[in-house]
């Protein structure tokens, strides 16, 4: 783990972070990946960080589903009141 944070440090010693914006759409940047050496070796820097985040979503979204909570917008509203 501690080379990993050593590797971190001493990339964004030699390369400066990119904007905010730029991180807020990572995701949709693949292709960028594929053409662009720098960007393609930051992302493989961080693939086992996203990994881990895609795990975690998956299982939580899992146990939800296994605890058998319905979504909201399933349940009947309630019998209107006959006066």
């Amino acid at each position: 783990m501690l080379k990993e944070a050593f590797a971190f440090e001493s990339y964004y010693r030699e390369q400066r972070p990119r904007p905010f914006a730029y991180y807020l759409v990572y995701p949709l940047l693949f292709p960028y990946w594929l053409v662009n050496r720098e960007a393609r070796q930051e992302f493989l820097m961080f693939r086992g960080y996203t990994l881990a985040s895609f795990l975690i979503l998956y299982r939580a979204s899992r146990d939800s589903r296994r605890k058998g909570s319905q979504p909201a917008h399933d349940q009947q509203p309630p019998a209107a009141k006959l006066e």
